[in-house]
């Protein structure tokens, strides 16, 4: 007969004290007085959780009939909680091996005092183990309320001396560094922040970057008190003091009114976002802007990011691209967002009114009498949807206040955020509905070219942001925009190119393309998907 010998510990301290050393010899002395072979398992693992490494190839091993039985030295070994008991009956039903625990063979099948003993040292092993937890626990909470011990990660800034945090007085000083710059007022990103901390330090810690320090200069803790929570409670922890308040909420202001500037840049809706490129040197060009709103938009421009990039890189070599070509663009290559959008928006309209692919489209839709609303009723639907889950969102937050599952603070954002799209999207509903009806009430066509027109029109005349990126996104591939300079009387001359969707081997080019009176100052390229390039030269003017 062989037997598989099982030795466990919870703690590498247990391990230290040669525990499982005992267990051992014990079992091997079992073993040899009783003429079985054996094979030793022993393990560093909790007794309350019955997936342990060691524990599962001994299991095998029953269960192939590689081991007839098992030893541990006390029930304790084996079993410290319900389900480990479970598991453990389960595993002798299923592998008839036979089981030996303090040097006698306990039957825990059919036995009726051992079945007693298995379930009783059970029951106590348990009982054992809770208390354990509850002496722990309540030991632990003794020490964090006398402020003996600190949980948690070490920021920068401090260090950890014994079981405590405490200030770190030369990391500290760059903690102090990194929200005194920020207040700069050249410091107007995370990024400007790395540039200027560079500056005097020329090894700056490598935890210091873009990402870190959006947490870095949020965090309450470097006011001296670390809001631990634990074990469903929540303790102060003194830390010691690296930022005073009225520093730390000049930083938090900035961060928000930063935050406004980007949240405007990013939430808002640019039609063109994505498609334009700079024709210099074929890279996507990104979006800026600040300064006063008018007429309802803050001032944004497209630029080529080549020469703000190349003045990065001075600064910070984690950004240099040895394989990035160099832009010989003049002045960064800017145009207005707003302008080119219009510019496009112009240009796509006459395209598509001149397109032969487009014609035969509304020739087939004529003739087969089909009616384009669905669109509108689909979009209908999915907001009407969306307000629908904006009032169960609702409810499931303030259920999530009302249980404790979330802080208040957590709470009044979080609804904050669901008020804000709930009333972005009560707004596009607005606009879909208008639009709808426009579409529903279209007057009976003489021909197919009758409703292209028709149709074009009310689509160039839409004024959901949403639906003309949709009609952008269908039409258009890319925009590429050269600035050219100015001309005698200093004004900005552009070439703009379009690459376009449309599958026409030629355009129709009987009529002039429609432009607006204001733009007669620059050049424009149309390509088709063929790359065939059809050039007017008619300039557009922008200032």
């Amino acid at each position: 007969m062989k037997i598989g010998i099982y030795c466990r510990v919870s703690t590498e301290n247990q391990k230290d004290n040669t525990s499982l050393s005992s267990q051992e010899e014990l079992g091997i002395s079992f073993c040899k007085k009783n003429n079985y072979q054996y094979e030793i398992f022993k393990e560093v693992y909790s007794g309350k959780d019955s997936k342990r490494v060691k524990l599962t190839i001994l299991e095998n091993k029953l269960l192939d009939k590689e081991l007839d039985g098992i030893w541990f030295y006390n029930w304790d070994r084996m079993i410290r909680d319900k389900s480990v008991m479970f598991y453990f009956e389960k595993l002798v039903m299923e592998s008839s091996c036979k089981v030996f625990v303090d040097d006698k063979e306990r039957d825990i099948l059919e036995n009726e005092g051992d079945i007693l003993d298995f379930e009783f040292r059970g029951m106590l092993s348990g009982m054992e183990r809770r208390s354990i937890n509850r002496r722990m626990k309540n030991g632990m909470k003794v020490r964090l309320e006398k402020n003996e011990v600190f949980m948690g990660i070490v920021g920068i800034g401090y260090k950890k001396v014994e079981k405590k945090i405490v200030v770190d007085e030369d990391k500290s000083k760059l903690i102090e560094d990194c929200f005194k710059r920020f207040l700069y007022k050249s410091v107007k990103s995370y990024r400007d922040l790395v540039f200027n901390l560079k500056n005097k330090y020329k090894n700056l810690d490598k935890r210091i970057n873009e990402k870190s320090l959006s947490r870095i200069l949020k965090d309450e803790k470097y006011k001296g008190i670390y809001n631990l929570k634990w074990n469903g409670e929540e303790f102060k922890i003194d830390i010691g003091r690296i930022i005073d308040d009225e520093v730390f909420d000049k930083v938090q202001e900035k961060i928000s009114y930063l935050k406004g500037l980007r949240k405007g840049n990013s939430k808002n809706i640019y039609i063109l976002k994505g498609k334009v490129y700079c024709q210099y040197c074929n890279n996507k060009m990104w979006i800026r802007g600040g300064g006063e709103e008018s007429n309802g938009r803050v001032y944004r421009y497209y630029f080529c990011k080549e020469k703000y990039q190349s003045i990065r890189n001075n600064f910070d070599d984690r950004f240099i691209n040895v394989n990035m070509i160099k832009c010989q663009c003049p002045e960064q290559n800017k145009i207005s967002v707003f302008r080119l959008e219009d510019i496009i928006w112009d240009v796509l309209f006459d395209v598509l009114g001149r397109s032969e692919s487009i014609k035969e489209d509304y020739r087939r839709k004529y003739d087969n009498k089909k009616v384009d609303i669905n669109y509108f009723l689909k979009k209908l639907k999915y907001h009407e949807e969306l307000i629908e889950k904006y009032e169960k969102r609702k409810k499931t937050t303030l259920t999530k206040f009302i249980d404790g599952e979330i802080s208040k603070e957590d709470n009044n954002f979080m609804l904050k955020e669901l008020e804000q799209d709930h009333k972005k999207t009560i707004k596009e509903l607005k606009i879909i509905k208008t639009e709808y009806e426009k579409y529903k009430n279209v007057d009976v066509v003489i021909d197919y070219l009758d409703g292209m027109k028709v149709d074009l029109k009310k689509k160039y005349d839409i004024e959901s942001l949403t639906d003309k990126k949709n009609i952008i996104e269908r039409y258009i591939d890319r925009v590429y925009v050269k600035y050219c300079g100015r001309d005698e009387k200093n004004t900005k001359n552009y070439e703009i190119k379009l690459k376009m969707k449309i599958e026409d081997e030629k355009l129709d080019e009987e009529k002039n393309m429609y432009m607006k009176k204001e733009y007669n100052n620059t050049s424009i390229c149309i390509l088709n998907h063929k790359s065939m390039e059809i050039r007017r030269f008619q300039k557009l003017y922008l200032t």
